[in-house]
């Protein structure tokens, strides 16, 4: 297949709507890191390493709480947390920012997930049911 252009590629985002989604942990050599793999019901998968929730307007949850204590008794598992509020929740839009990069995801339940691209590096990385994908650096330049 041709690569993408800017509005194919913001096609395939948009065309995940309706998805249910999985948060899997991303087996990554630092456990640390709340890098998930993000599955959804139409076959398409995220990684991403960089993500933040919104829910009901304000600031939940990112990847850079993972495992913090914040004064809590316990550690914040991030990827758990994201498990449960994103559990049986559909996607109503799904959206690329071309400015940003950003791949951006409103839920039911007035939830919005944001994952992040910041760097040139591959931040994250989406493959499409058809095969095709796209890598979070190269989706800026499009």
């Amino acid at each position: 297949m041709p690569p993408f252009t800017a509005e194919t590629f913001r096609e395939a985002v948009s065309n995940l709507r309706n998805c249910l989604v999985s948060i899997l942990d991303f087996n990554s050599y630092d456990n640390d890191e709340a890098e998930i793999i993000i599955e959804f019901s139409n076959t398409a998968k995220l990684r991403a390493e960089y993500w933040r929730i919104i829910v009901e307007g304000h600031h939940r949850l990112s990847s850079f709480d993972h495992l913090q204590l914040y004064g809590l008794p316990a550690r914040i598992d991030a990827r758990q947390e994201l498990r449960n509020i994103l559990a049986a929740q559909s996607i109503m839009e799904a959206r690329w920012d071309r400015e940003t990069g950003d791949l951006i995801f409103d839920f039911t339940g007035n939830i919005k997930l944001q994952v992040l691209n910041f760097t040139g590096y591959e931040i994250w990385e989406i493959t499409f049911p058809n095969g095709t994908g796209e890598l979070s650096n190269f989706a800026r330049e499009l």
